[in-house]
């Protein structure tokens, strides 16, 4: 691995002889001085050039030292030119006032592409949410994924609780999760879909298929990557949020710059809900039936919380951004059941997370942004404390009914185990663009994680505690791709190769007949390879294809457990998936404000040793990760926009897929060939509007008022052969509805917003129930120099 460094280094001296590079930044304003989005910049005789933001605001980079002509331009303004002169490692600013036009057009369009309409425009499906657009709103990233096609976010309770994530027929972890491109896993345990608030988010792209090598590391078909914000300005962004079941939830967003090149930034949040939702539940009599009761959910609480601090350099003569950052979070979960939801509630049993970690980025563009080059180093120190280890027994009104001789009320065994995870994870791209449209990029990822601890109720060897044995868990990926555009950019193409690595080493111990310690060692090496296609046919409409040969390595809590609700197991597979994806999208603009658009996919799934999660025998045992040996999937997803009216934006999205179990059956043995893998729904949809209105009060200010409604078809969570009504998560209907105001001076956004509003019950992983009718009202100050 020593060369990948070397090549860094190498290329941070090499560039210190390199002549630097210019940047130009500035502001378009009309003749009243008011702001010009959509307006063009060009350096004439190059390739250089930028659009400006919604506030005016433009930024040239990597522009080499010279006298050039500046050219910028809209419809329906006045063309004009400028020379400039740039020096190396200058940063020049500029403003310009544009003309409208004497003729008058009868209809102008300008079109913005955001980052998140360039994303979705990749020859490989990706659907990219602007999540800016959302940040009053009190909800979370999970909401957000869980309007999009082809996703189902499965939770095992409410806020802080377990996510699942469903995309395009894969589940589990065989889609991941990324924040800014790196494994969510190696962040610690507070950093997690399910309490990352939409403040601290700026986009989520959604990969559906296919990974490319400088996101993806061994996702198998697809990733959900959570861009955070990245401000180069001052900037404030402030908001607290209270709701029912006693949640509180606040963010905290700051960034100060200093003269044009040092940033330092302060961002953090807050979380706590009781969790005290109504749930139904089986529970066993004194004559020891079982009988369905209602009761309040009583030990569930989440608490979690974060603090970062950051600081970088930008635009200096080596670096485009060089950047330290350190993190620590935390977090609390109180344990109200397994897997699953048994006649025996938990009323003790919690986990304890906290998580220190730092992280170093550098990027740099090169040869006339030719070469691009960039790194993330990340190391962590993690610990886990489980509590498993009261005698009593709980029923669902938190009254004590019984005594349990063991000790315990999740595991086989009682547990006061105090763990440790150490990690370390470097990430190494390089991309060079040899000739105009024809692009090479090179990616190296390599994580380590070390996990060890120890438990003073764990069963001995002699006077060993098998906990404080090492367990090691290495994953090495390296890719190399070819991107191009040809035929005026109307066709795109992607080629791409990528080589997995992993090695695992555990201890654990096992008395079966005699105390013995079980040592296990795996190692395994393969390669995967992929395509992606895409076609203009023109603007606002193409055509798209991609395929995949995938491999996806098991994570730590996958092999090792949680260590709580979900049991080790050391000889679990990599998984292995061949995917292919066709789609289609296409948008016609009626006028400047008025449209409609189609996106539809279709995709093909071939697995080899799925993971999944399998429940225990009986409701309160623990669960384990298994293979399954082979799985096929398939599926359509539609997603319709609209926009009638000016202010008026409509969503619907549908998603219709077929997931069973693959292979061949034998003689007298079908070995439930074709039927259906449990726990994954078939057909669920979105429907969504949001409409937007002046404020009475003040033309500056503008209230939105917004709904939700999302269908689940019904599914069976476990594998039967028969219909049984017990075994079946039954049809969800759930109604969201908000209305937020802005308030433009001083910055200040006021929402409120009710979730499920039809109390209606809901369901996820295995029957556990979901909260029901949920109140919020969220209070945000937002403040930014342009």
């Amino acid at each position: 691995m020593a060369h990948r460094y070397l090549l860094f280094v190498f290329l941070l001296l090499f560039n210190g002889v390199l002549t630097f590079a210019g940047v130009i930044t500035g502001k378009v304003t009309d003749a009243s001085d008011k702001p010009l989005p959509g307006a063009t910049l060009k350096l004439q005789n190059t390739n250089k050039g930028a659009i400006t933001d919604s506030k005016g605001i433009f930024r040239i980079n990597g522009v080499t030292a010279g006298n050039y002509v500046l050219e910028v331009s809209r419809l329906g303004y006045k063309l004009i030119t400028q020379t400039i002169s740039v020096e190396a490692s200058q940063t020049l600013s500029v403003t310009f006032s544009l003309e409208e036009e004497a003729t008058e057009l009868d209809e102008v369009v300008i079109t913005e592409k955001s980052e998140s309409r360039r994303m979705s425009e990749n020859p490989i499906q990706i659907s990219s949410i602007d999540v800016v657009k959302l940040q009053n709103e009190t909800a979370g990233v999970v909401s957000v994924l869980d309007r999009t096609a082809g996703v189902r976010v499965r939770q095992s309770g409410g806020l802080g609780s377990n996510t699942t994530i469903q995309l395009n027929g894969l589940t589990g972890l065989a889609v991941r999760t990324y924040l800014d491109g790196i494994p969510m896993e190696l962040f610690g345990g507070s950093i997690q879909l399910n309490n990352i608030p939409v403040n601290t988010v700026e986009r989520v792209d959604i990969y559906k298929g296919v990974m490319p090598v400088d996101v993806g590391t061994d996702a198998l078909a697809g990733g959900i990557n959570v861009i955070t914000r990245q401000v180069d300005r001052d900037f404030l962004d402030v908001s607290y949020q209270v709701g029912s079941f006693n949640t509180h939830v606040g963010t905290l967003n700051a960034t100060k710059k200093w003269g044009k090149h040092v940033i330092v930034g302060l961002s953090g949040f807050y979380n706590y809900s009781d969790n005290n939702y109504l749930i139904r539940a089986n529970q066993r009599t004194a004559n020891f039936k079982e009988e369905e009761v209602e009761a309040e959910r009583f030990h569930s609480a989440h608490q979690s919380s974060m603090i970062s601090g950051s600081i970088g350099l930008v635009d200096v003569p080596w670096a485009d951004k060089f950047a330290y950052s350190l993190n620590y979070n935390q977090r609390y979960d109180e344990i109200q059941h397994g897997v699953r939801i048994g006649n025996r509630a938990v009323g003790e049993a919690n986990l304890e997370q906290d998580a220190l970690i730092q992280t170093l980025t550098y990027q740099k563009k090169l040869f006339d942004n030719k070469f691009t080059i960039g790194y993330f180093g990340n190391f962590s120190i993690s610990n886990e404390n489980v509590d498993d280890s009261t005698t009593n027994v709980y029923n669902w009104f938190g009254e004590v009914v019984g005594f349990d001789s063991q000790g315990k009320e999740v595991l086989g065994l009682p547990s006061l185990r105090e763990g440790r995870t150490t990690s370390h994870v470097h990430r190494l791209n390089l991309a060079y663009e040899f000739i105009p449209n024809h692009t090479l990029k090179v990616s190296s990822f390599l994580s380590d994680q070390t996990v060890k601890g120890s438990d003073p109720l764990a069963p001995r060897i002699g006077d060993v505690d098998p906990n404080t044995i090492p367990s090691f868990l290495t994953r090495s990926i390296s890719g190399l791709s070819y991107e191009s555009k040809l035929f005026d950019e109307r066709l795109e193409s992607i080629l791409f190769g990528k080589y997995y690595f992993f090695n695992q080493s555990t201890a654990d111990f096992r008395p079966t007949g005699r105390n013995q310690v079980f040592e296990f060692e795996a190692e395994d090496g393969s390669f995967g390879y992929g395509a992606g296609l895409k076609f203009l046919v023109k603007e606002d409409f193409f055509v798209r294809t991609s395929f995949e040969e995938a491999i996806r390595i098991p994570t730590k809590d996958e092999v090792f457990g949680n260590f709580l609700t979900i049991e080790p197991n050391f000889f679990l597979k990599p998984e292995e998936s061949r995917n292919l994806n066709i789609g289609l999208y296409y948008k016609h603009n009626f006028t400047e404000y008025q449209y409609v658009s189609l996106d539809a996919n279709w995709f093909l799934r071939d697995q080899s040793n799925l993971i999944r999660l399998e429940p225990g025998r009986n409701e309160n045992d623990p669960a384990q990760f298994i293979n399954e040996a082979e799985a096929e999937a398939s599926g359509w997803e539609v997603t319709l926009q609209a926009s009638p009216l000016r202010d008026l934006s409509l969503t619907a999205s549908m998603t219709l897929q077929e997931i069973i179990r693959g292979g061949e059956p034998t003689v007298g043995n079908t070995n439930g060939v074709g039927t259906a893998i449990p726990n994954i729904p078939t057909t669920f949809y979105n429907v969504s509007g949001r409409y937007t209105f002046d404020s009475p009060f003040s033309k500056e200010d503008n209230f939105s008022v917004f709904g939700y409604y999302r269908f689940v078809d019904e599914f069976d969570f476990i594998f039967q052969t028969t219909r049984n009504i017990e075994n079946i998560i039954p049809t969800q209907r759930q109604v969201d509805v908000g209305i937020t105001y802005m308030w433009s001076q001083p910055g200040l956004t006021f929402s409120l917003q009710a979730d499920n509003l039809l109390d209606e019950e809901v369901f996820d992983n295995f029957r556990v129930p979901r909260p029901g009718r949920y109140i919020s009202f969220k209070i945000r100050y937002l403040f930014q120099r342009t």
